[in-house]
């Protein structure tokens, strides 16, 4: 199954066609009969198996999404069924990013118990349209058209791709507007009132899905206390970061869910700045002559840099020594996880891989997911909003769901948990000879090179 181009609504990819057990808790998945893998093999049910037990056993990455799985089962050449342990709702949403491998493709390509996985770093073993023909790490990946793509290649379409890394934003600026590259995707928003004057070059700025927020320590030192991250909530400078920084590329964020999404509570309440307010909180909560706060972030980001040093000055108006330190992923995501010495405060992107209320509520904050996988560095813990979510997971009925959300939302919201600051946009620079272009909003920054094509000079 795929996401419509452009869109969050499923349509059938390799499957044909499916249908869900009453329970809820067995899929039963039609295959295309005419679908070959890139060594020419055909797909059968029994590749569907082998991918689903190989990402189970694997323990990584998809495996994420079977949390669930019980086992698949082959009925017949062309029929696979999946059963679950219990129903779950975000189910179909998750199976985007399930990716089918081929099984006669990685048959004695095992190293050292990996499952083929150094094999598929510079190898191709998928049904998608385009192959690996070359990839150099840390500089370019070459990508070239199979020819026996199921969808065919009738009409327009690119044969060849070349992604190449370029770091540095300026250079890449340069090479997009004397035509060596046809689209960069990571840009500086800098760049969009110089680049917006080429007639060349189109700028594409659309609302995307990831979400933004600081987070608190709901569990240790003053930020255990509500009222203080509710001070903390009303003295985020939102709208002047957005309006100066971002330049366009994000807006405010409602609540922990994006815009978009089913299920986001388009009723709770949009905090602005009001730094009298957040001190006279920070006096009721016994802070009159001030406090010490801690924030550590990644050293990636120079937007989430410019907001958390925009704040910092704003929280010194009113008392609050605020300390801020960047390390890089490791150091950062180690002093996250630990419950005693972690910081008050963090950033958090959630950059979601299915566009479902799940992947925005469970591991950020369900209390399981504080450790190793989980996004819970705050330590909330609140039983009511656990059985809330526990209980959105396995609902089938989308209105009863969605109200089991929207309570969930208001909870968090209620409990101060973080400060919602902005839904950023995919914003990426493109020549015009590109036809075709659309964002994959149910994912950060892809393309679905299959249905673009590139206009003769």
């Amino acid at each position: 199954m795929r996401f419509e181009y452009g869109g969050l609504k499923l349509e059938p990819a390799l499957a044909e066609r499916w249908k869900v057990s009453p329970d809820g808790r067995v899929y039963t998945f039609t295959l295309r009969s005419d679908v070959k893998f890139h060594n020419g093999s055909v797909l059968t049910a029994v590749d569907v198996k082998y991918s689903f037990d190989r990402a189970k056993a694997k323990g990584q990455a998809a495996a994420g999404y079977l949390e669930f799985f019980k086992e698949a089962r082959v009925v017949d050449d062309y029929t696979v069924q999946i059963e679950l342990t219990k129903p779950t709702a975000p189910f179909l949403m998750m199976l985007p990013r399930l990716f089918i491998i081929g099984r006669v493709c990685l048959t004695g390509k095992d190293s050292g118990g990996d499952l083929g996985t150094a094999f598929l770093q510079t190898n191709s073993c998928g049904t998608g349209p385009y192959r690996i023909e070359n990839w150099e790490r840390g500089r370019q990946i070459v990508l070239t058209r199979f020819n026996d793509y199921w969808r065919g290649w009738s009409g327009r379409h690119l044969s060849r791709i070349v992604i190449r890394n370029i770091p540095e934003l300026p250079t890449a600026r340069l090479l997009l507007e004397r035509g060596d590259i046809d689209i960069q995707n990571y840009v500086s928003l800098d760049d969009i009132p110089i680049v917006s004057r080429n007639p060349l070059i189109q700028v594409e700025n659309r609302p995307g899905i990831p979400a933004t927020s600081f987070r608190f320590a709901t569990h240790k030192g003053p930020t255990r206390n509500p009222k203080v991250r509710e001070a903390l909530t009303y003295s985020v400078p939102y709208d002047r970061f957005i309006e100066s920084v971002m330049k366009g590329g994000a807006t405010r964020l409602q609540g922990p869910i994006a815009q978009g999404i089913p299920c986001q509570d388009t009723a709770l309440p949009i905090y602005k700045q009001d730094l009298d307010k957040a001190q006279q909180l920070l006096a009721e909560a016994g802070y009159r002559d001030g406090l010490k706060l801690r924030m550590d972030n990644f050293n990636l980001y120079p937007d989430r840099r410019q907001l958390a040093l925009m704040w910092q000055a704003d929280l010194k108006k009113i008392g609050v020594e605020f300390e801020y330190k960047e390390y890089d992923l490791g150091t950062t995501y180690a002093l996250l996880r630990d419950r005693e010495k972690g910081p008050d405060i963090y950033m958090m992107g959630d950059y979601v891989t299915y566009p479902d209320p799940d992947a925005y509520m469970w591991r950020s904050y369900h209390s399981s997911q504080t450790g190793e996988g989980g996004l819970n560095y705050g330590f909330y813990n609140n039983p009511e909003f656990d059985r809330l979510i526990e209980e959105g997971r396995t609902t089938l009925d989308p209105a009863k769901r969605c109200d089991i959300y929207r309570r969930a939302q208001r909870t968090l919201v209620n409990d101060f948990v973080g400060a919602w600051v902005m839904q950023q946009h995919t914003t990426i620079f493109r020549r015009s000879r590109v036809k075709n272009y659309r964002p994959l909003p149910s994912a950060f920054e892809a393309y679905s090179f299959y249905d673009m094509y590139k206009e003769e000079r």
